[in-house]
């Protein structure tokens, strides 16, 4: 909505005439702004605002939740809104003459996905979600996915010879990159468990190329832990290395937990024989399982991230025994050394 210096409104848009309640948006053109600011967002909570701005001659932004909003008032949306008072935004700037410019926006979605998902996605992860049913991502369903497992090998003796902060500078250098990493191929990291990163591709919105999501995004892990080694080490610095574990398969994936908290996670066979074959993995080496050789063949024409996607070569390997599964199982090594891809 614009209002004029003399606090009448000289435009009203669609968006603020359904907060207000206002169906005939012409009756209010002209007319003071305070005849329409009261219910429901709060009396004269418009007219402070544009004052605000006025004073100060910049712009201001204002959240503020409204208990009271009808639903039907509320901006049409193709996602369910969460549990909870309407979350609005507001953005009022100066304009010549003494007018300011008010818009708003419903961020009552955004703010809860931003809370429950921002500190394991991207941001193009959170703008998808926002557009999508929360029946997509939220509900506990079975999915094909990725997972991936990879931790430093030999942490618990590197770190005995480490004074706390020096432990918690090296995890943490650590565990930024292989973040970075993740995000990087639109998986979520789902828990750290010490030095160990759990990450999910396909979940918390399904990815058609997830196996090469996560293959690729080991690689970049192995190829950056590569880089964070020889830094330290040349300056004198402890560097372990890692073991990266790589499987896909269906997945029981959602909300898990008690009453006081869940998570959102992936549970089943799969889960299990990535950490497995994380634990397998030599000192800087990727292994992935048959299934998961085969998907990422499979999944070739349908690679959707922006980076072309570069030849990927493997290694076959003995089949393995691990623990809790009954058969040997294939493996091979991903090669992720440069100068061999």
């Amino acid at each position: 909505m614009q209002v004029a210096a003399d606090d009448r409104v000289v435009y009203l848009n669609r968006l603020m005439a359904r907060l207000l309640g206002i169906e005939d948006r012409s009756r209010v053109q002209s007319t003071p702004l305070a005849q329409w600011d009261s219910e429901p967002l709060g009396e004269r909570f418009l007219a402070a605002l544009v004052g605000a701005v006025r004073s100060s001659g910049e712009a201001m932004a204002k959240e503020v939740a409204f208990p009271g909003l009808a639903a039907e008032r509320l901006p049409e949306h193709p996602g369910e809104r969460p549990a909870g008072p309407p979350l609005l935004r507001f953005v009022a700037f100066p304009l010549r003459d003494g007018q300011v410019q008010v818009t708003g926006q419903e961020v009552t979605r955004l703010r809860w996905l931003e809370r429950t998902f921002a500190q394991y996605v991207g941001p193009d992860v959170i703008q998808e979600m926002l557009v999508r049913s929360s029946d997509d991502f939220m509900r506990c369903d079975r999915r094909e996915m990725s997972l991936l497992f990879i931790d430093l090998r030999g942490f618990t003796r590197v770190s005995e010879k480490l004074d706390p902060t020096q432990v918690l500078e090296m995890v943490n250098g650590y565990l930024q990159q292989m973040t970075t990493c993740v995000v990087r191929y639109g998986g979520m990291v789902d828990k750290y468990v010490g030095d160990e990163v759990m990450a999910l591709f396909g979940a918390p919105v399904p990815t058609p190329d997830h196996t090469l999501r996560a293959i690729r995004c080991a690689i970049e892990m192995c190829r950056t832990h590569h880089r964070w080694r020889q830094e330290r080490l040349a300056a004198g610095l402890p560097a372990p290395a890692v073991g990266v574990g790589v499987s896909s398969g269906e997945v029981v994936v959602g909300n898990v937990g008690s009453a006081e908290r869940t998570s959102y996670t992936a549970l089943g066979h799969t889960v299990n024989l990535a950490a497995r074959l994380c634990g397998k993995a030599g000192e800087m080496e990727i292994l992935i399982d048959q299934e998961t050789y085969s998907e990422a063949r499979r999944q070739q024409p349908h690679w959707s991230h922006p980076e072309p996607l570069e030849r990927l070569r493997f290694d076959p390997g003995p089949a393995l025994e691990m623990k809790n599964v009954s058969q040997p199982v294939p493996v091979a090594r991903v090669r992720w050394q440069e100068e061999e891809a």
